[in-house]
């Protein structure tokens, strides 16, 4: 039986993450944080999504509890991520925020401008 104070932690725990992938696509996109990835899950860290028939590496830029409703997805359409891979994120905001920069700047995806951005052989 869980606590008042668990249900409340529970329901402050993000969903859902946004996710850049190293790929070339200009979007981001969003993925169902299964239970147990909900309180691991951070901004900056790598997680494991799929995307189209395969599996990718891609790193999280925003968390929601809910979903936009502005962006007009519904939770049928979501994909679960597979697994996080990074208990202390890999990427700070300042990575993030200048990375975003570039990204717009020079119009190149963001999944591939933050790749780009970290030391050699850390994303596998």
């Amino acid at each position: 039986m869980s606590s008042a104070f668990e249900n409340a932690i529970e329901a402050r725990a993000p969903r859902y993450a946004e996710v850049a992938v190293p790929v070339h696509v200009a979007r981001t996109f969003i993925y169902r944080l299964k239970e147990w990835m909900r309180n691991d899950a951070q901004v900056g860290s790598r997680i494991l999504v799929p995307l189209g028939r395969s599996a990718v590496t891609g790193y999280i830029v925003g968390l929601h509890e809910t979903l936009n409703a502005d962006e007009n997805l519904n939770e049928a359409d979501l994909k679960d991520a597979e697994n996080i891979l990074d208990v202390t994120p890999i990427c700070t905001p300042e990575v993030l925020e200048i990375t975003r920069w570039v990204s717009d700047y020079y119009g190149s995806p963001w999944g591939e401008v933050i790749k780009a951005a970290l030391p050699p052989g850390i994303s596998p």
